[in-house]
């Protein structure tokens, strides 16, 4: 080949390969903008899903927040309640987005004389490949007009709130003063009273007096268990005097002028701890995959894998003390409440024939009312029974209950009343004692008989109260007596529970599912709803070692629970079983 030849052939193969690059670079350039294309379209088409779904989850909000204020009027913590049980179906129209919650949950609602104004703060991340978006608050207006009862098309939720000093005809932590003016005192004495002091009292205008202790309900019974403890009130007595006619001040110092009386105080009453109660007839439309118990699922302070916009792992760590153990039949725990319905989740586990109704003076503690279902909702957190096709799983399923109904109808119990209460428990066999009951008022008299109970053995836990305050309650608040706080299930302390350095432990306390009735079930919230994850605990704690003291128990209680954001010792059920074991 000439040398024209090879340059000609040169010149195409340089052309050719200019040629090439170029097309290669033109490619490229189209390849780039399809891609940029591509991906602004996706990123606008996640940005319209996102605005899609937010707007979706806020109209569904309003529609919940509409019936829940038809239901509560604007309390925000009742109407949290119903956003929290009902508002994960706002969360199901979620366009293939990948919906990640991060509670807790909180409701801000801004009244005028035409609208409610709703905030919902719940930060929720959206996100799909490697896009992702946030949502920080669902903001919504309800025109007062646009309320009727016809927003409420199922009637499955019915609410009844009730303030621990709102249910009493008597102003809570008072005295128990009858409607004609009688005040009541408790007179201990060192020994018997003489001759002289019963003169003396003559000249005061009582009306009534009886000894503290009642004998005769305790002799049908073996009171050999309570001889010890009651071995220094043989003489102490009730009496009742006209209080318009001389002042407690004036009759207390002058029953203190004699020797062998030992101390004066008042006939203080104990309320029931429920902050609210919430009635819950949502049938189900599946069971937990893991538990036949047909409302495990909604029992997140046995399980939280955060239910209810619930903070993971914020429960008793049920299952692992369960591993363990699931309580003992000799295990006796006496509810000192209201009366129970008969629930088939529970009642095997209960003793009929050692219960004790002291407001009708009989055995039978079948509740008065369809409303009184305070004691039956305790029964079932502490013994339900587990695995059963029915209701709820109790966290010590195999402990046995005895129940002392002592509640009357001004929804409190007097000292006289809860001190024969306690014994009556003791003498049937009872070492743990469930008291969902407090005042704000203090008495010498009950500081003492608790205390003796401690020094006996006998374990006694009280609800902190529902003051949503710093103040101390009785008997939580006495030595000897464990003091319980409620927490949330994002492992906060609740707004209603009272706290504070004298309070021993917290447990989970709000919106516990629990039976309300034969075959009701229903949350409740409140420090009343505490105690009984502590009794049942403890029950689990005494099946695996029965010697165990009270201040053994507390320690144990204390030393293995989980510390939460405000420094409060949560109860871990778990731990403390193998801590009891180790």
């Amino acid at each position: 080949m000439n040398k024209k030849s090879q340059l000609s052939l040169l010149v195409i193969v340089s052309i050719s390969v200019i040629a090439f690059i170029a097309l290669i670079t033109f490619l490229m350039y189209i390849q780039k903008n399809n891609s940029g294309d591509s991906i602004n379209k996706n990123m606008e088409l996640f940005d319209s899903e996102s605005d899609s779904f937010h707007a979706y989850a806020a109209g569904c909000f309003k529609e919940l927040t509409k019936k829940a204020i038809v239901k509560f009027g604007n309390d925000s913590e009742l109407i949290k309640d119903y956003l929290k049980i009902y508002g994960d179906e706002c969360f199901e129209d979620s366009k293939n987005l990948l919906i990640e919650v991060s509670p807790p949950m909180t409701v801000v609602i801004k009244e005028t004389s035409d609208i409610f104004e709703i905030e919902i703060k719940l930060n929720t991340i959206l996100s799909r490949e490697h896009m992702s978006k946030e949502i920080d608050k669902y903001h919504f207006i309800i025109n007062k007009k646009q309320l009727s009862i016809e927003d409420i098309s199922d009637n499955d939720f019915f609410p009844l709130k009730i303030e621990g000093k709102n249910i009493s005809l008597v102003k809570k932590g008072e005295p128990a003063i009858n409607e004609s003016g009688y005040e009541e005192i408790i007179v201990k004495y060192y020994e018997k009273p003489n001759s002289e002091y019963e003169l003396f009292l003559e000249s005061f205008p009582i009306i009534k007096r009886e000894l503290i202790y009642n004998l005769s309900i305790l002799e049908d019974y073996d009171s050999e268990k309570v001889e010890d403890i009651i071995s220094d009130m043989y003489f102490d007595e009730l009496i009742v005097f006209d209080r318009e006619s001389i002042s407690y001040e004036k009759i207390k110092e002058s029953l203190l002028k004699f020797d062998f009386v030992r101390d004066v105080s008042k006939n203080r009453r104990s309320y029931e701890n429920q902050y609210r109660k919430v009635y819950f007839r949502r049938e189900l439309s599946e069971k937990d995959p893991s538990k036949n118990d047909v409302f495990y699922k909604f029992q997140w302070y046995l399980e939280n894998n955060g239910q209810f916009f619930g903070k993971l792992g914020a429960d008793i760590n049920i299952e692992n003390a369960w591993k363990y153990t699931k309580g003992d039949e000799d295990i006796i725990i006496s509810i000192i409440d209201e009366g129970l319905f008969p629930n088939k989740d529970f009642n095997k586990n209960i003793i009929y024939e050692k219960c004790y109704d002291f407001t009708d003076n009989d055995r039978y503690v079948y509740p008065g009312s369809s409303f009184e279902y305070h004691g039956t909702h305790i029964a079932g957190i502490i013994s339900s029974e587990e695995n059963n096709n029915f209701g709820i799983a109790g966290i010590c399923p195999k402990c046995i209950i005895i129940n002392m109904r002592v509640v009357d109808r001004k929804g409190s119990v007097d000292t006289k009343t809860l001190i024969n209460a306690v014994l009556l428990s003791v003498a049937r066999g009872a070492k743990i004692i469930s008291l969902s009951l407090s005042g704000d008022s203090y008495s010498s008299y009950e500081e003492a008989f608790f205390a003796r109970l401690y020094e006996k053995g006998i374990t006694v836990v009280a609800a902190a109260g529902n003051n949503g305050s710093y103040s101390k309650e009785y008997p939580a608040a006495y030595h000897g007596v464990i003091s319980v706080a409620a927490t949330d299930n994002n492992d906060l302390i609740a707004s209603y529970s009272n706290q504070g350095s004298w309070i021993d432990i917290a447990a989970p306390g709000d919106l516990i599912v629990s039976s309300c009735g034969t075959e009701k079930y229903c949350f409740n919230s409140g420090t009343s709803m505490a105690v009984p994850m502590i009794t049942g605990t403890i029950g689990l704690m005494k099946s695996v070692n029965s010697s165990l003291s009270p201040s053994e128990i507390l320690r144990i209680l204390k030393d293995t629970a989980d510390t939460t954001e405000q420094n409060y010792k949560r109860i871990n059920a778990g731990r403390a079983v193998e801590r009891v074991l180790n």
